[in-house]
């Protein structure tokens, strides 16, 4: 006799396997009536097309994707859909042709096409084991993307890369020679930031951010990227005249700040006063549910189980729906669980661990039980 659980997990599979139909089939539809039609349809078969990959078809993208970009008169839509058509093409093993439409790319004139394309690249050679490829990708795109957020994306995974290679500190030496040549390239600062920070050399990292800090004072998140760096290589007292300065001026920054605080009175080994921290990093939002839940979680992510016991309890109470009360009451068991509070524990898990309607919180209320056997 088959369980439960197994036709709950099938018949959700057959529910997201009729939603993606329907999704096919209404793009399907709505390119159909326009086939006849006058007007050109390149933007209905690159969104079919989209709804393909997205749930990893890319054999039936790829005609699509060719078609809207030969029948499209926009040329910054056809390189858009060039990029999509290179990502199909390399999942569908036809890597060859996907990068050389990249490398085309890269060679345009649009700045942005020519970062994306660059990162998808870069992309490829990474998890294709070609490191130094991906690594002067990346570096072009931590260093030339019009896109703060792109050139972030970049700096990481630079950074990630630099860890795995046998001669980190030559590349270290290449970058800060860069800088000396052109001090004023905040670029080159961020990603020799996240490189120092990545490779365990808080000193540097400090330097860089608190020059970055110095040229740019209204920036928040250079601000906090600063006081952070400057906790992580443990100048608490440095650190805690920055998280003061965001607490009185920055409003924006105030529940981070006061949860740093808390972090820096754990280190001078003083709870109650981290306790007093963390309590303030919520005091401007709504006492609910979802505040409640927070505030407990970051007590126990702190060690101040008590209070981490006492706010779970809170929130608890306050929830509105079976999942917020499942989730609650998952957190607060493993709180007593670390408290040795084994048998309160298991008051909250065991209802949870027979109840086939909610099957995540279930699987995960059967393992916490488990460890306590």
């Amino acid at each position: 006799m088959r369980d439960n659980h197994a036709e709950i997990r099938e018949k959700t599979i057959r529910n997201y396997a009729i939603i993606i139909s329907v999704s096919l089939l209404v793009l399907s539809c709505s390119a159909g009536l326009l086939q006849g039609a006058e007007t050109s349809a390149p933007s209905y078969w690159a969104e079919l097309a989209e709804v393909h990959l997205r749930h990893d078809h890319p054999d039936e993208a790829i005609p699509l994707l060719r078609r809207a970009i030969g029948e499209s008169e926009d040329e910054q839509l056809r390189l858009r859909w060039q990029i999509w058509l290179a990502s199909a093409l390399m999942k569908s093993g036809k890597e060859g042709e996907g990068v050389s439409i990249l490398e085309m790319l890269i060679e345009t004139e649009d700045a942005a096409i020519q970062m994306q394309a660059t990162h998808r690249l870069a992309e490829f050679f990474m998890f294709g084991g070609e490191m130094q490829e991906a690594i002067e990708l990346y570096e072009k795109v931590a260093l030339r993307a019009p896109g703060k957020f792109q050139r972030g994306i970049a700096q990481r995974k630079l950074a990630e890369l630099a860890k795995s290679l046998p001669d980190q500190i030559i590349l270290l030496e290449r970058y800060e020679a860069m800088l000396r040549d052109d001090p004023e390239n905040r670029e080159l600062q961020e990603l020799l930031f996240a490189l120092n920070k990545s490779l365990g050399l808080p000193g540097r990292a400090v330097e860089i951010a608190r020059q970055l800090h110095i040229d740019a004072p209204a920036d928040q998140e250079l601000w906090m990227k600063y006081a952070d760096m400057v906790f992580v290589a443990g100048l608490l007292d440095e650190a805690t005249d920055e998280y003061e300065k965001m607490i009185e001026t920055a409003p924006a920054l105030r529940q981070r700040a006061c949860e740093q605080m808390a972090r820096i009175a754990l280190k001078r080994e003083k709870p109650e006063r981290a306790a007093e921290w963390a309590a303030k990093s919520t005091e401007h939002l709504p006492d609910n549910h979802y505040t409640q839940l927070h505030l407990g979680k970051f007590y126990a992510s702190l060690g101040l189980l008590s209070n981490a016991e006492a706010e779970l309890r809170r929130a608890s109470a306050s929830a509105k729906s079976d999942s917020r009360r499942a989730t609650a009451a998952l957190e607060l068991a493993g709180v007593l669980i670390r408290l040795s509070k084994n048998e309160e524990a298991l008051v909250l898990l065991e209802p949870l661990a027979k109840d086939e309607t909610m099957p995540i919180f279930k699987r995960l209320a059967e393992e916490l039980i488990e460890r306590l056997r």
